[in-house]
């Protein structure tokens, strides 16, 4: 999950990296940081995100991807 978050840009992917980073140092799995983050800023999104990831298995560019576009959904 740490590596589909470094291919983005911007202070959105930067949230989310430092999240993820916060979430590994408590010993926590990605998806809680992304559930804080989500819950702090009050974007239900990134919620979602952690669970896209967590149901998308091996498929590496499918979570890419759905990264990408909650992304784009996010700057809009």
């Amino acid at each position: 999950m740490r590596y589909p978050a470094l291919l983005g840009s911007g202070w959105g992917f930067r949230r989310i990296q430092i999240a993820i980073d916060e979430a590994a140092l408590r010993g926590e799995m990605p998806w809680d940081g992304l559930q804080r983050l989500s819950e702090s800023m009050g974007v239900r999104e990134l919620k979602d995100l952690g669970h896209i990831i967590t149901n998308a298995g091996q498929g590496g560019a499918s979570i890419v991807d759905t990264l990408r576009a909650k992304a784009s959904s996010l700057a809009q």
